[in-house]
């Protein structure tokens, strides 16, 4: 709560759009700027959808994924295995119509809020105890952190901070 309070800091002139997705309307989706309904277990889906917007549009952050990501691209492993990137899996398998029916959210819907989104950065995409790689669905998980990704949002101020390694000495043999 205090992380989302700086993001609605008005003495500052920061006011954060918070947009909840999820399938029941919770507490936090009435405090949310926006509440999304979608299926129960589609967050990867929508995620995707997202993804698929964000490239198809250009609006993702092309140096950052080409710095920071391996797999974007479609690749050749050691052994010769051609493997699909997630930029082909994003246009293949995730046109709107196809995740609108899924998710239950209308293609206008998924296409403002991938917009928005790209436009309104530092943007920060985080999921809930479903999509948690622990005791979730780990395909979710990823799937809404890619948008992270794709935005450039990783180890960044107002994204997601990746903590760094402590400082530990070499143990004495």
């Amino acid at each position: 709560a205090r992380a989302c309070g700086g993001g609605r800091d008005p003495a500052a002139g920061r006011r954060a759009k918070f947009v909840q997705v999820e399938s029941r309307f919770s507490i936090t989706a009435a405090k949310a700027d926006e509440w999304v309904a979608l299926r129960p277990g589609a967050e990867a889906v929508l995620a995707m959808g997202i993804a698929r917007v964000l490239i198809t549009e250009q609006l993702f952050d092309a140096a950052f994924v080409g710095e920071h990501t391996f797999g974007f691209e479609d690749w050749r492993d050691a052994a010769g295995q051609m493997h699909t990137g997630f930029r082909s899996m994003a246009l293949g398998d995730y046109r709107l119509d196809e995740v609108a029916a899924v998710t239950g959210v209308p293609a206008e819907t998924i296409l403002r809020i991938a917009r928005e989104f790209a436009a309104n950065r530092p943007a920060l995409a985080i999921g809930d105890h479903q999509t948690s790689t622990l005791t979730g669905n780990p395909h979710a998980a990823m799937a809404v952190h890619s948008l992270n990704a794709l935005v450039g949002a990783i180890d960044a101020p107002g994204g997601v901070l990746v903590q760094a390694e402590p400082p530990l000495a070499e143990p004495e043999l």
